[in-house]
């Protein structure tokens, strides 16, 4: 989330504020895949922290797991992140028109091989499905399973309708 905050937000205004790009043609493609990268970062890191709660919790005795395993996790979540985010930075233009003698404005715009509404909507259809929503099911899969081991197990210190019988019947026994 810094990532998209201090590498692309700041992109994002000054082309609001001037309605045209004027960083140039290398930060057309740049800030592009930034800003695609970052998303996928935090998609896949949410993932990665769901499962890793999900096998924390469902078995505490298990070794955690070590810096060595986390930083393998962390890069191959942003090897991950930069594929999917490549194609996104490659296909940039840098379009440029005048619309008056002095006046001229830049965009950057995507610019897919032909046919390119093709080309896009596989790509799109590709994000959204392992992007979106896979991680959306391992995320829902990894706590619903969580949620049911914590709500069949009582709290340490908690006792049961059963254990608790068991008590009154061991009183009664010893007060008799």
């Amino acid at each position: 989330d810094i990532f998209i905050t201090v590498l692309n937000t700041p992109f994002t205004l000054v082309r609001f504020v001037n309605s045209t790009w004027v960083f140039g043609r290398i930060m057309c493609h740049i800030s592009r895949f930034v800003q695609y990268c970052s998303l996928h970062v935090s998609t896949l890191t949410l993932t990665a922290i769901a499962l890793d709660r999900r096998q924390v919790i469902l078995h505490p005795l298990r070794p955690r797991m070590t810096p060595a395993q986390g930083g393998v996790w962390v890069a191959v979540i942003w090897v991950m992140a930069s594929c999917f985010s490549l194609p996104h930075a490659i296909y940039q233009k840098l379009l440029t028109f005048s619309y008056s003698e002095e006046k001229e404005r830049s965009l950057c715009v995507p610019d897919f091989p032909e046919p390119s509404d093709v080309y896009w909507q596989y790509i799109d259809l590709l994000t959204f499905i392992l992007l979106y929503m896979l991680p959306l099911l391992i995320i829902t899969a990894s706590y619903t399973t969580v949620a049911r081991r914590l709500w069949r197990h009582n709290a340490i210190g908690d006792t049961t309708t059963a254990q608790h019988a068991t008590r009154r019947k061991k009183r009664r026994r010893t007060l008799a």
